[in-house]
């Protein structure tokens, strides 16, 4: 079972989030499942893998950033520091802010969702179990400078197209602003997962075009233990559009989990 709601951030502008439960909510247990840069809450890896943790016993909400999809808010919104306060506003909003007390509190994204959610893991101590999954280091790395910061400065926006979800032939166009990369230099995903003391799952795929399994393995290097690292097989970074590759990655989600009893 799941509902949709609206969650105030710290301005005030409201996140479109939908929240799945568990059929037994007597394990008390939080996920909080983070789409990548500029992806969808709805897309199928992230409701997917929400609607795998109910199964577990995770009350699991995922949702979209400010100034992205359904939730409030300009594109000139949208930051990685405004990202961070989105996911504490969620945060804040299931815990009730100290009145509802979960045993167990896990954090999981894709790509930029993983970035985002190593560096909130990082800062927030309740987190017991962090997923990153196919998330690169930064957001520009010195392979791709030239042609991302340094094009996207010269021309002041980057224009990103979406796929609509359960429609991968329409898409919505994102005119994100410079000042996205400016705001990301502030973030270094090997010193942010080496604050980490709970275990992490570094999670790559075979056929990622995106994020190498270099980069990948750096960041399981810096990782304290207990740690793991799983290169998926035959899949690439947007293995979201395979509802079998979706459900192979969430297994090996659901095995991480079980092994280390978040």
């Amino acid at each position: 079972m799941h509902e949709d709601v609206f969650i105030k951030n710290n301005r005030g502008l409201k996140l479109s989030a939908t929240v799945h439960h568990s059929a037994n909510k007597s394990y008390r247990k939080l996920a909080l499942i983070l789409p990548g840069f500029l992806d969808s809450k709805d897309y199928l890896n992230i409701s997917g893998l929400s609607n795998s943790l109910t199964e577990l016993g995770y009350t699991a909400v995922r949702f979209n950033p400010s100034g992205t999809w359904d939730s409030e808010g300009k594109i000139e919104d949208y930051s990685m520091t405004q990202y961070l306060e989105d996911i504490k506003s969620v945060y804040n909003f299931m815990v009730k802010n100290g009145k509802v007390e979960y045993k167990k509190i896990l954090i999981a994204g894709h790509s930029l969702g993983g970035m985002m959610s190593i560096i909130y893991s990082a800062r927030n101590k309740s987190i017991g179990g962090t997923i990153a999954i196919m998330s690169p280091q930064k957001l520009v790395r010195t392979e791709n400078f030239e042609e991302r910061a340094v094009k996207w400065k010269k021309e002041k926006i980057k224009i990103s197209k979406r796929d609509i979800p359960n429609n991968k032939d329409k898409f919505v166009e994102f005119k994100v602003p410079f000042v996205f990369v400016e705001d990301s230099f502030k973030y270094d995903i090997l010193v942010e997962v080496s604050k980490i003391r709970k275990p992490v799952l570094i999670l790559a795929g075979e056929l990622d075009s995106h994020i190498s399994l270099k980069q990948a393995k750096e960041v399981y290097l810096k990782a304290n233990r207990p740690k793991q690292f799983i290169v998926v097989k035959g899949i690439g970074h947007d293995y979201r559009f395979s509802n079998k590759e979706v459900k192979l990655v969430n297994k090996y989600i659901s095995d991480f989990i079980i092994k280390y009893n978040l």
